[in-house]
This record gives structure tokens, C-alpha cells and sequence, in this order.
């Protein structure tokens, strides 16, 4: 296949493994604690995916396969951890026609969060993630890395980056990347019925309370988020982002 389907098959296959074996072990805490098979080996290292009569792990794929073939650090974002410390999973699959657009966002949106990088007095904390990738994506790992971070972060983090000395690979959150922390719906009991919503104190009765599949209180919250931003653009403080491409920027361009 081109590179670029290559790639994305990759992508694709590892997270869709990962998401699979957090859904057949949920609800968990952290995904780090899961583990396959008599021998209780841990997700990430477990040798459950089969390809070609090859058995690999999650981790196989990432450092064995795509860090030693694609040369660019945008490949980090790429993997899905089910973790809150990894990169967020995509509303979209990769695909070859793709890969760039969704690589450069994924890029963007790591390295301008607590996830990615923070300082601490004259120290660039980063993600534990880049030491995984080490001198294979970074060979001058503090020089190279500085200039991939450099490259999609924000002039405030930017700032940041350039008022350090050194950096160092400690910021990891292993909690699971779930809205509801992997806690199931609360079970209440009421000791009054058919009463009024008006007299429960909810002011929205068009929350999405109700939602098939949906735990209420994960619905709740996502009613709670959308009715703070509706709040922050009528006081004309939400700040999107706009991202301005090169004329000859091809999404679809082959990754080395």
C-alpha cells in the first residue's frame, strides 16, 4: 500500500484494539491496570493483535513498526492510549487523503494543553510519551524536540518553551480518558414521585437527560459544558482557533 494508507492502517488498527480491550474490561480505572491472558500481561505489552500471522501488542506497533519507518514526530498523536495523559481519539478515522490535516490538529491541540508540556521554573516538564519515541522521532532529543514543540505551539506556550533550559519527560495522567471516570450511572432512590421537574431545581428541562445509552450524569455534564459556552460567547469570551494553511498545503501529502 502507499505509505500514507500504511500509516493510517496502523493507526486504525492500534486504537481500535486499545478501545476494544478497555470496553471488554470497563469499567476500569486506568487501562494501564488491564491485562490479557493466564499470564496477566499488561494491555500495552500483551501480544493480542494478530497481523499476517505475526502477534504484536500495542506497543509493538508504535515503537517496532511506525516510530523506526515514519521520520515524523506527528506520528505520537496518531495512537490512542485511553488514558487522559495520551492524545485524544478523533472523531474520524485515518485515512490516506487525511493523515496530514488530522496529524497537524492532533499535533496542535497535545502540545497546547497541561498534557504536553509545562514549565516549571527554568525545566520544560513534557510528556512521558516523547520519551517513548526518544532518539528514534528526537536524535538531538532535547534540540529536536524543542523544535517540534516550537512548531505547533501557541505564542503563549511558545513563550514558555523559550524560558526553559532543559526539558524533562515526567507529565503523565493514567486515569482513563472517559467522561465518567469509568464510574457507572448513580443509582438514587427517591421517596417522592411525580413531582414537578420545575421543583427539583433544574432550570434546563431540555437537558439531554434521557439519552439511550447515554448515563445521566455523563449527559448531564455534557449539558453543563455546552450551556457554559453558550454563556462565554454571549459575554464574548469564547476564543476559537483558526488555522491558516499554506496554498500548496496538501493533506494528502506522503509521510516520510
Amino acid at each position: 500500500m502507499p505509505r500514507n494508507r500504511q500509516l493510517a492502517y496502523w493507526f486504525n488498527l492500534h486504537n481500535v484494539a486499545v478501545i476494544e480491550q478497555i470496553a471488554q474490561a470497563y469499567p476500569v480505572k486506568q487501562p494501564s491496570r488491564i491485562t490479557i491472558g493466564p499470564d496477566a500481561v499488561p494491555m500495552d505489552q500483551a501480544k493480542f493483535i494478530t497481523v499476517g500471522g505475526r502477534k504484536l501488542s500495542p506497543r509493538d506497533i508504535r515503537t517496532q513498526i511506525v516510530y523506526p519507518n515514519w521520520q515524523d514526530p506527528r506520528v505520537i498523536y496518531g495512537f490512542f492510549r485511553g488514558e487522559i495523559g495520551g492524545p485524544s481519539i478523533l472523531n474520524e478515522a485515518f485515512a490516506a487523503d487525511n493523515i496530514n490535516a488530522l496529524l497537524d490538529e492532533a499535533a496542535y491541540d497535545f502540545v497546547n494543553s497541561l498534557r504536553g508540556a509545562e514549565k516549571r521554573g527554568q525545566i520544560l516538564h513534557v510528556s512521558t510519551l516523547y520519551a517513548e519515541a526518544g532518539t528514534t522521532l528526537f536524535p538531538n532529543f532535547q534540540n529536536d524536540l524543542r523544535a517540534h514543540l516550537l512548531a505547533y505551539s501557541t505564542e503563549r506556550v511558545r513563550r514558555e518553551i523559550e524560558g526553559t533550559r532543559s526539558i524533562q519527560p515526567s507529565i503523565w495522567e493514567a486515569d482513563i480518558s472517559d467522561l465518567a471516570g469509568a464510574e457507572k450511572d448513580p443509582e438514587l432512590s427517591y421517596v417522592a414521585f411525580n413531582l414537578d421537574p420545575r421543583d427539583w431545581g433544574f432550570n434546563h428541562l431540555d437537558a439531554p437527560l434521557d439519552i439511550p445509552g447515554v448515563p445521566r450524569n455523563v449527559a448531564r455534564l455534557v449539558q453543563e459544558r455546552n450551556d457554559k459556552f453558550q454563556r462565554m460567547i454571549r459575554k464574548g469570551d469564547f476564543q476559537g482557533r483558526v488555522i491558516v494553511l499554506p496554498q500548496d498545503y496538501d493533506p494528502g501529502a506522503e509521510i516520510q
